[in-house]
């Protein structure tokens, strides 16, 4: 009698054939590695008995290992082959019935599947002790609004220091106005000197040029006096400023920090703008402002009215008010440029903290989401070990009988 056996792995989808106790290999399956059993069992009979060289007469037993969902396969190919076998051949298929080598297999392939899925489940564990996959309700498009809103908070600030600048620039420059009444000479107001009693009517031009000095003296002290209060009056200004725009983003920094303390473990540090000096401002007043004021004397020319001594002074001190109001308005347009770089300092390194702040928090909110997905597979891990040990147990009952 020939003895065939057929061993079907179902869990590592393996069969094995062995012909009287030595093993052998069949075309319709190959090695026998990765094919299921329906997928050849059709072939299997006209092949197994044909390897073995089974005739007639002969008597043929074939011992099937395997699931009885896959003996049910076995059995339906055996019958259809039992219509064609050669006339005379006895082939034998014994009925179903569990085999304890064919459980102890099994109980090895559980085992091995539960220690995988233990390592695996013991290895995603490791991943969740990240520090930051904490779960949050941060909505990263309330954030962005949260973003455009202190932008704007931001801005207001700046706003509001620089109309405070402006305010007060302007009431210094309508204080600052040269006047012929302001100018005083040695004694008295050069007004009162160059306007000679009524009784003279001319003056003499040495006595004028005098004065006119003492007038070009004033104007230009005035003047570099004037400046230096300016120069510093911006400086004080351009630092309030700057303070009130450091404070704003400061204060913006420790809210973000406080709202999200678990997501931020930042070590960012608000720098100061270091970026300005000082103002210059030009302290002297050209020459040729003063050139028209002198009246030179000649052999002709000796005495001078008093009005065209007071007009003269009239036009000078004219025209060095222009000059100084161009002086302060170029100096504003110098304020306005450093503001708006001052401006532009700090907005950056809040643009720049927002972009750490969000880049922060989309990479919590994406470890959140792969601690959700790596739960969900611990989760798969462990129904599919509470699988393994119903079908343990129930294999082990079947090999008590």
């Amino acid at each position: 009698m020939t003895k065939l056996e057929l061993k079907y792995n179902s869990f590592a989808v393996k069969s094995d054939f062995f012909i009287n106790g030595r093993e052998a290999s069949l075309k319709c399956f190959g090695t026998g590695d990765k094919i299921r059993l329906r997928d050849y069992i059709k072939n299997f009979f006209t092949q197994a008995i044909k390897k073995s060289n089974v005739g007639p007469g002969e008597d043929c037993i074939i011992q099937f290992y395997g699931t009885q969902d896959a003996f049910e396969d076995v059995e339906k190919s055996y019958d259809d082959y039992k219509t064609q076998a050669a006339e005379g051949m006895k082939i034998e298929l014994p009925e179903y019935k569990p085999y304890p080598n064919n459980f102890n297999e099994m109980n090895l392939i559980i085992e091995e599947k539960r220690k995988n899925y233990t390592e695996q489940i013991e290895h995603k564990n490791e991943a969740l002790k990240n520090p930051l996959a904490e779960k949050n309700d941060i909505d990263l498009s309330d954030l962005e609004k949260r973003f455009d809103k202190d932008k704007k908070a931001f801005t207001q600030i700046y706003d509001e220091s620089l109309e405070k600048a402006k305010s007060v620039m302007e009431k210094v420059q309508e204080e600052f106005i040269f006047s012929v009444k302001n100018i005083k000479g040695e004694d008295d107001r050069l007004e009162s000197v160059v306007k000679m009693p009524a009784s003279f009517e001319l003056i003499p031009i040495d006595k004028i040029n005098k004065k006119y000095n003492q007038v070009i003296k004033y104007i230009n002290s005035t003047y570099a006096k004037k400046c230096e209060e300016l120069s510093d009056l911006l400086v004080s200004l351009y630092v309030e400023l700057d303070k009130a725009l450091y404070s704003g983003v400061e204060t913006i920094f420790n809210d973000y920090t406080a709202v999200y303390p678990d997501c931020l473990a930042l070590n960012y540090v608000l720098q100061k703008n270091n970026l300005f000096n000082s103002f210059d401002i030009k302290k002297t007043i050209p020459d040729s402002y003063f050139s028209s004021i002198e009246i030179k004397k000649t052999s002709s020319i000796y005495w001078v009215k008093p009005d065209l001594a007071n007009k003269k002074i009239e036009k000078v001190t004219s025209s060095c008010q222009e000059y100084f109001d161009s002086v302060f308005k170029s100096a504003k347009i110098k304020f306005f440029i450093e503001t708006e770089k001052c401006k532009k300092y700090y907005l950056e390194q809040l643009l720049e903290f927002q972009e750490i702040i969000k880049e922060k928090l989309s990479s919590a909110k994406q470890i959140e989401q792969e601690t959700l997905k790596i739960e969900q597979e611990i989760m798969i891990f462990k129904t599919k070990i509470e699988c393994l040990d119903e079908l343990q147990n129930e294999i082990n009952r079947l090999i008590k009988g």
